[in-house]
């Protein structure tokens, strides 16, 4: 199983692209493996994440350790920090066929997440080597590399955090993403979705930082509460960058995920 161990992301790839020439001290990025539980009690960890240059000055973000994967009486619900991750337990629930191909993306964030990568899934084509230099072990006990091996190292390697849902939509992996960004969408289009018996609930909990502070919380958490029943995965990310940990810990708190 992929995520069943932490490695580092070394390289100037992924979610390390970020000022990586610029940055001295954080230099590589923490990517913790997956734990099934049935709480959602978050650990926030001691390893960066994600780093950044701000003001000229270099800042280094804790994730949490370990992701989390629970679910609920209809979807499975997984939790990590960086929203790239979002893409391989996506993909990976389709691939299994746990989930149907081509639903709607519900997409609760402070940004819009829909940047083109420089490189399409399609695209790639690692060797058992590229991937075990990136990950630094071998990641598939298989003799060639298989398709969850490729959007493994995709999610990792190539995405960051605000550009996972454009291959999602190129790849047919979802129709489109309902954008849950702004009050205006939220009122709009949670009409549209009364219709809709199935979709993926993703949610970034960056949408409760205090830049967001402008739109009501109990709104906000109201109406993720309201599609938490109908969704046939959940996908949930706490944006270490964009919002402190003990904010978005309290968001989760309040959202009914069972």
């Amino acid at each position: 199983m992929h995520y069943s161990r932490g490695f580092y992301i070394k390289e100037n790839k992924g979610n390390n692209v970020f000022s990586f020439d610029e940055r001295k001290k954080y230099r590589s990025l923490y990517v913790p493996s997956l734990k099934e539980s049935d709480n959602a009690e978050l650990i926030m960890s001691d390893k960066i994440a994600f780093a950044e240059m701000e003001d000229d000055a270099e800042k280094g973000y804790c994730g949490i350790d370990p992701f989390l994967k629970l679910s609920n009486d209809k979807a499975d619900i997984f939790i990590f920090d960086n929203h790239n991750h979002a893409f391989y337990f996506i993909y990976e629930q389709v691939f299994r066929n746990r989930i149907p191909k081509g639903l709607k993306l519900v997409h609760f964030d402070q940004h819009r997440d829909t940047r083109k990568p420089d490189v399409l899934f399609r695209q790639i084509n690692p060797s058992k080597q590229d991937l075990k230099d990136f990950f630094g072990f071998d990641i598939s006990g298989l003799d060639e590399v298989s398709q969850l091996d490729k959007a493994f190292y995709y999610t990792n390697a190539v995405l960051n955090v605000g550009n996972f849902i454009y291959p999602l939509i190129e790849e047919g992996i979802v129709e489109d993403a309902v954008m849950m960004t702004s009050s205006y969408e939220m009122e709009n289009n949670i009409a549209m979705l009364e219709s809709e018996n199935q979709f993926i609930l993703d949610i970034d909990l960056d949408l409760f930082s205090e830049d967001m502070d402008y739109l009501d919380y109990d709104k906000k958490i109201n109406t993720i509460n309201s599609l938490i029943k109908k969704a046939s995965i959940i996908t949930i990310c706490t944006s270490p960058f964009f919002v402190s940990f003990d904010r978005a810990k309290k968001a989760l708190m309040d959202i009914e995920l069972f």
